[in-house]
């Protein structure tokens, strides 16, 4: 056996100790070691070593047995930042009589004398992006990147914290302790205290010398090739920090002077900032409205009293066409698969409709468009429901009138692929036609024959399409799909909230009124207060610009006055502490369904006689790009649903087997045997996960 069981490379975890089978070599520990082969733990396998005793230099300062197994090897990188529910301390902080008298050419001197004292203690906390190193790749164990995160929020104590310089690198070191270990108590109270204002606790000076001496001694091993890209990383940005701190050590020669690395960009705020307080450069205009009583609050343009839209039987269809888009499951011609895309739907409504011969249409009409052969499916899954619900809704339909829904390009609503997901939008249309209000935006949501809202079937999917290519503008969905946007934010992706006002409809007349174009002065005035923030967010750091106290408080204020303001309540978490890590489980399923479906479409092949080398090819850029999607989805997983990724993993892998049989100057019959029991395997497995997948997520699987 070897450190690499399970096609996990365990090498650089246990490189420190060298096996026997390597001959005596020297390592970083300095020693010539000679070692059997080891047992490694893994979160896949069953921990269990056997080791010689091991006198080297290890990253804990002591000799010891061997290697300490860490209780969570795989554990993922996240590098959220602890953050108080305090705010920044800026000039702002200061009463709004003192601001006036700044504002209105108070002399220099005085200038100087309220503006120091503020700005000496302005600190700026890193923002919510992922470290730019991956915490599961470092090859040191959990023990030590817990000890050097402690060590790093330790030698912050020694920081003269006099200028923006010192404010910034403290700034730095904050940011590698809370990635090296995002659950650091130390490293989170001592943020909060920076942002309120106070400066870095006083530590024993012996203390940091020790924590200091440890951080450059672990840069030897950390800093060397076989530690990787993501060890390299790490010893440069460490290195570069501590430098900036303490530039008189001699360790510090070899970082002073060189460029800083690119890292840091939208990590650590940009000096700048620094010097100038946290505020953000239009950020003040935010602050002063907020605090000052004095002075009038931001002026909101009045609108007159919108004209309200009263259902009137005898009157029919009051208007005669409106548009909104959806995310409907279309085919896609070129990849040959049907994906998510966000569709525009048109209404034409009539009071005088006529059948093909010419003849009076007679009664209410509700027609979706489809192929002849959904036409009766459709009659009694869609038309019937949505007039029975329309009936409900406003009472007495007309006698004589038509309604048609009709897809973008007059294409025929895909039934079999969205089944009821166009009788939300399809609701919406239908109202404007009979009660006049116009609707906008893309709206999302379903309702089933009791009249209640629900989300569509594979509803992540349509969030995703919407991320990766959707216009923009508002989107209204139902209440229940609030915790699945919040999954948006462990992805790093705050900016869909921007790009997309959400709002939430909890029954059918919010989900009217929040679809209607115009709309009534309370929420008219919402969505300004939320385009002032939105614009203000232009060029800006967004993990800075979040977590701003102000921003935040106006964040805040939407959410109260408005609780179906899904954008706002979402982006106040993102600058809070209760930013979630992972995805949920429902989330990690969806994504890995989304990531693996063309499986699904590789294992209806039957006919292998016909498969060519292009295809072949094609199949192998299918298996990479799952591969590395998988991948990516690591650091996203939390460690309770590490099972599901690895079962998925494997699944692919099936992939990458089937492809193989192929390969060899074997006759194709003679080949062929091991061809379809290796499709068997990969159709099997894929079948028992997507079993697995649809219970966890409460989608179908394609018939």
């Amino acid at each position: 056996l070897s450190p690499c069981q399970h096609r996990e490379n365990l090498g650089f975890c246990h490189f420190p100790q060298l096996h026997s089978q390597l001959g005596c070599q020297p390592g970083p520990a300095r020693f010539d070691h000679p070692q059997i082969g080891e047992i490694v733990n893994h979160s896949t396998a069953i921990g269990i070593e056997k080791h010689h005793f091991l006198a080297g230099y290890h990253f804990d300062l002591r000799f010891r047995h061997g290697r300490k197994i860490a209780k969570k090897c795989a554990e993922l990188q996240c590098s959220l930042v602890n953050l108080s529910e305090k705010g920044h301390t800026t000039i702002n902080h200061m009463n709004s009589k003192s601001r006036y008298f700044l504002r209105h050419g108070l002399s220099a001197s005085c200038l100087f004398l309220l503006c120091t004292p503020v700005l000496a203690e302005s600190f700026v906390p890193p923002s919510g992006k992922i470290s730019p190193f991956r915490r599961d790749r470092l090859p040191i164990n959990d023990r030590s990147i817990n000890g050097l995160s402690d060590c790093l929020t330790t030698i912050t104590s020694g920081s003269p914290y006099e200028t923006a310089e010192d404010r910034r690198a403290v700034a730095k070191a904050m940011a590698l302790a809370v990635a090296l270990n995002p659950v650091n108590p130390s490293a989170g109270n001592k943020i909060s205290k920076l942002m309120a204002g106070e400066k870095p606790d006083f530590t024993d000076k012996e203390k940091i010398a020790k924590d200091k001496k440890r951080i450059w001694d672990s840069l030897e091993w950390l800093s060397s090739p076989e530690a990787g890209a993501d060890g390299n990383l790490l010893a440069s940005l460490m290195g570069e920090t501590v430098a900036s701190i303490y530039p008189a050590d001699s360790e510090a020669r070899s970082y002073i002077g060189k460029p800083e690395h690119d890292a840091w960009n939208d990590w650590v705020a940009e000096l700048a900032i620094f010097k100038n307080g946290p505020t953000i450069k239009e950020e003040p205009e935010i602050a002063e409205k907020e605090e000052e009583k004095e002075e009038p609050k931001e002026e909101i343009t009045e609108t007159e009293p919108k004209k309200e839209h009263k259902y009137d039987v005898k009157a029919g269809i009051v208007r005669e066409s409106a548009k909104i888009s959806t995310v409907l499951h279309m085919y896609d011609k070129d990849k040959a698969m049907w994906l998510p895309k966000v569709v525009p739907l048109e209404m034409r409504g009539n009071n005088h409709p006529m059948n093909e011969d010419g003849e009076k249409h007679w009664g209410f009409r509700f027609e979706v468009s489809s192929s002849s052969d959904d036409f009766w499916t459709m009659q009694e899954e869609i038309s019937s429901p949505m007039r029975d619900g329309l009936s409900g809704y406003l009472g007495k339909l007309p006698e004589r009138a038509e309604i048609k829904i009709r897809l973008d390009g007059d294409q025929n609503y895909p039934y079999r692929r969205n089944r009821r997901a166009i009788t939300g939008p399809a609701f919406i249309l239908a109202n404007a036609a009979l009660t006049g209000i116009e609707p906008d935006g893309i709206v999302i949501g379903e309702i089933d024959r009791s009249g209640q809202l629900k989300l569509p079937q594979h509803f992540w999917r349509a969030l995703m399409a919407l991320a990766d290519e959707g216009p923009g503008g508002r989107l209204i969905i139902p209440a229940s799909a609030e915790p699945m946007f919040v999954n948006m934010l462990a992805l790093d992706k705050p900016e869909f909230f921007f790009k997309y006002e959400v709002l939430v409809a909890s029954s059918l007349d919010d989900y009217v009124t929040l679809a209607g174009k115009d709309t009534s002065g309370q929420h008219e005035e919402i969505y300004n207060k939320f385009k002032v923030i939105k614009d203000k967010s232009a060029g800006t750091s967004m993990g800075a610009y979040l977590t701003n106290k102000f921003v935040r408080e106006r964040l805040q204020e939407i959410v109260d006055q408005a609780p179906y303001h899904l954008s706002a309540k979402i982006l106040n978490i993102y600058g809070s502490v209760s930013r979630p890590r992972y995805l949920t489980r429902e989330a990690l399923g969806s994504e890995i369904w989304r990531k693996i479906d063309v499986i699904t479409e590789i294992a209806k092949i039957e006919d292998f006689y016909g498969i060519n080398s292009n295809q072949l090819a094609k199949l192998d850029e299918h298996y990479k790009r799952m591969r590395d999607d998988l991948r990516d989805l690591e650091r996203y997983t939390d460690s309770r649903n590490t099972e599901l990724l690895k079962e998925a993993k494997e699944v692919v892998n099936s992939v990458r087997g089937f492809g193989k049989e192929f390969e060899g100057k074997a006759e194709m019959w003679e080949k062929y045997d091991k061809i379809k029991s290796a499709h068997g395997t990969m159709s099997r497995t894929n079948r028992e996960l997507l079993e697995k997948l649809s219970t966890l997520t409460g989608d179908p699987q394609p018939k």
